[in-house]
């Protein structure tokens, strides 16, 4: 087996709008392995200061441009290249010129997109490697691929080979040394890839946050990076989804006594209280009778709740050890406790019976404490920007592990055309763009920004071009949400464009009959 300090070196290449001739040469090449090596020279600034000669560059082709418009080659990942020699700049920001040699090109790029859906079990060993990963759109041109269980470039090959079959071969013919890395993939290609393996095993081969929040400005798709998350890990009837509101409490999310009606033993209706759980013990206890399964409860908007409060004394639990469990149990009353027997206690037909109890308990027929098990995940959802959110304190925030998605996350995904009233089209994303560097510039945050989603994915904004509502959705999502809450105390600076920027019926107006311009002096017509 290959050791660590035998592993080759990788850096990503991202080709952009300075390098539209190599994009179109190397889009040109026949697919395969290049004999000669095709080569090239880029220069760039911020290189990683270690690169080498004789390390590999797996090369993206990117954009020409930043309006979302579409590029004549297919953007992503088409090539792997060796570094022939690198002329560093005396300084971090100086330019510096990379000459590499291509000696595989694949049959067509491979973006993030055909690499999940062709392999979505291999995908978790490469979600964190640097242009590849599922939140990275650095426009870094260089940089370094750390080797780790989520930044392997053997699973990133293998999604590869699975994408285009025959891709081993060539790399392995292209660049021999290789050929450990690919052979330690073909070993592995039935268990990794197979798709009768469950997804809640995957966790096994790359563990992920147990408590997690994620968090962004409004529109970075952050409940869509946690389905993400969830799609890949687990299995569909394994996940609850809450979400916190002002008035949500500690018996509804932990559990406690609600009335309940019905016919007693003397056929005489009565209202009875009954203890019930919440979706936290809902799944606290499938994941303690299902040991060999992982469970996820996810928590949408946890802080427009008071979440210390909806928490209470399970805020303690959240407090994990090495392999996932609760560090400091904590003690339950009489009523949680019994209920807590009896539902661990009852087994339906396939169940695995809990064997958990301690002698006492099973006396007393009553849990006397709780603690997390390793398989029970939390992740969240938090918008910092909403208006009258509960502050979250420093003590609750240590115990989770935070994931913060840029303005930028996925904005490849913000590439549509859009038409305006003021009858051109735009692209969407070079429209939010505009709007989130003038917002950048009067010194506003970014977590009140425009991310690429605010107003919805892509299928529903095709859907609003087809019905043509584009135009009545930006005024009352965009303008409505900037006008209110994000630039109210300097309107006559962001609507610079329109006639009367503090009225709010006139900068609808004359966004109809301006579009763009009612922002400045700008045309993005495409």
């Amino acid at each position: 087996m290959m050791i660590m300090a035998d592993y080759p070196s990788f850096y990503t290449l991202r080709l952009g709008k300075t390098s539209v001739n190599d994009i179109s040469r190397i889009d040109g090449l026949a697919p395969g392995v290049q004999r000669p090596p095709f080569e090239l020279s880029v220069v760039c600034k911020q290189v990683p200061r270690t690169i080498a000669v004789g390390s590999y560059a797996l090369i993206w082709l990117g954009s020409d441009n930043s309006k979302g418009m579409a590029t004549a080659w297919k953007q992503g990942f088409r090539a792997i290249a060796k570094i022939e020699s690198v002329d560093l700049g005396a300084g971090h920001n100086d330019d510096t010129t990379t000459r590499l040699s291509i000696g595989y090109v694949f049959e067509n790029s491979l973006t993030k997109t055909d690499l999940l859906e062709a392999a979505p079990a291999v995908y978790v060993r490469y979600s964190e490697m640097a242009l590849f990963g599922m939140d990275d759109y650095a426009n870094q041109t260089i940089r370094v691929v750390e080797h780790s269980t989520k930044s392997d470039v053997g699973a990133l090959l293998l999604s590869c080979d699975i994408a285009q079959p025959g891709c081993f071969k060539g790399i392995v013919e292209a660049y021999p040394e290789l050929a450990p890395i690919i052979a330690k993939e073909e070993g592995t290609r039935g268990s990794s890839a197979g798709a009768s393996r469950s997804k809640t095993a995957m966790l096994d081969d790359a563990p992920i946050n147990r408590n997690m929040i994620v968090h962004g400005a409004p529109g970075t798709g952050k409940s869509h990076y946690i389905e993400e998350l969830q799609e890949l890990y687990f299995d569909n009837d394994k996940v609850q989804r809450v979400t916190f509101y002002p008035n949500y409490s500690y018996t509804q999310f932990v559990g406690g006594y609600k009335p309940y009606s019905g016919i007693n033993d003397d056929g005489k209706h009565e209202v009875y209280y009954k203890f019930v759980f919440g979706p936290f013990l809902d799944t606290y206890v499938a994941a303690l009778k299902h040991p060999d399964q992982r469970y996820l409860l996810i928590i949408e908007e946890i802080n427009r709740a008071n979440a210390a409060a909806v928490f209470g004394d399970a805020f303690q639990l959240l407090d994990r050890g090495i392999d996932g469990t609760s560090e400091y149990p904590v003690r339950v009353s009489y009523e949680m406790g019994n209920e807590l027997f009896h539902q661990l206690h009852f087994t339906k037909a396939g169940e695995t019976q809990y064997a958990g109890f301690t002698a006492e308990e099973l006396e007393d027929e009553c849990v006397k404490s709780i603690a997390l098990p390793p398989n029970m995940f939390i992740w969240a959802t938090m918008n910092s920007a909403d208006q009258g959110v509960f502050p979250i304190d420093t003590a609750f925030r240590r115990r989770w592990a935070f994931e913060y998605l840029s303005i930028d996350n996925s904005q490849e995904a913000a590439e549509i055309k859009v038409k305006l009233a003021a009858g051109h089209d735009v692209s969407w994303n070079a429209l939010r763009t505009v709007l989130n560097d003038k917002l950048l510039a009067l010194g506003i945050n970014e977590d009140k920004q425009i991310g690429p989603f605010f107003i919805g994915n892509r299928e529903y904004m095709n859907q609003l071009q087809t019905d043509n509502r584009f135009n009545a959705v930006f005024k009352d999502k965009v303008i409505t949400y900037l006008f209110n809450d994000v630039v109210r105390h300097c309107r006559p600076q962001f609507f610079t464009g329109a006639t009367k920027p503090s009225s709010y019926s006139q900068v609808c107006a004359d966004f109809d009959l301006m579009g763009e311009r009612i922002f400045g002096d700008y045309d993005l017509s495409i």
